[in-house]
């Protein structure tokens, strides 16, 4: 893939889209709208996605996001 996607980097992605979609997941994830317990989102596993998805790939990102600032 050569072209960006959804904005090409987290500080140009449409707001209420992503949102929008993190809330969705959630009701997917816990559909009960009583629920009152605890729940975490883990975010840790998010990589940016490049077809080999090595550490040189990723300076890629990392120089988009570092100029974006």
């Amino acid at each position: 893939m050569n072209h960006p996607v959804n904005g090409g980097l987290p500080q140009k992605c449409d707001l209420r889209t992503h949102l929008k979609k993190a809330r969705e997941d959630i009701e997917k994830r816990i559909p009960d709208e009583n629920f009152s317990g605890l729940a975490i989102i883990d975010f840790e596993r998010w990589r940016p996605l490049f077809s080999e998805n090595d550490w040189m790939k990723k300076r890629v990102s990392v120089s988009s996001n570092a100029s974006a600032v």
